[in-house]
């Protein structure tokens, strides 16, 4: 997995969309830790996390940043030998755009 620039997350904790977004990747994460991978690996490649995000609803910068780490966590399932842990890395980097301190 590509290594991400080390800047600190922007962080958005002020909407209902953002509250589904986070739901969203706390139910892939539990796919993971209950070993779930075709059941993550679907939900990854589908757009769901958006489902809520209405537009202006959520920072562009945020929704790109969460797109970016949750393609990450895609690829990190992709691969001929999956590997949860660095999904798992990239769902949570994702999931802290939307927690006060990132």
């Amino acid at each position: 997995m590509n290594p991400e620039p080390t800047d600190p997350p922007p962080t958005f904790s002020g909407s209902d969309a953002g509250t589904r977004i986070v739901e969203w990747l706390d139910a892939v994460l539990l796919d993971l830790r209950e070993e779930r991978i075709s059941a993550a690996r679907e939900a990854l490649e589908g757009a769901g996390w958006r489902d809520g995000a209405a537009p202006g609803s959520v920072p562009p910068e945020i929704l790109e940043a969460t797109r970016r780490r949750i393609d990450l966590a895609a690829a990190a399932l992709r691969e001929p030998d999956p590997s949860p842990g660095d999904a798992e890395q990239a769902l949570l980097m994702a999931r802290s755009h939307f927690l006060p301190g990132g």
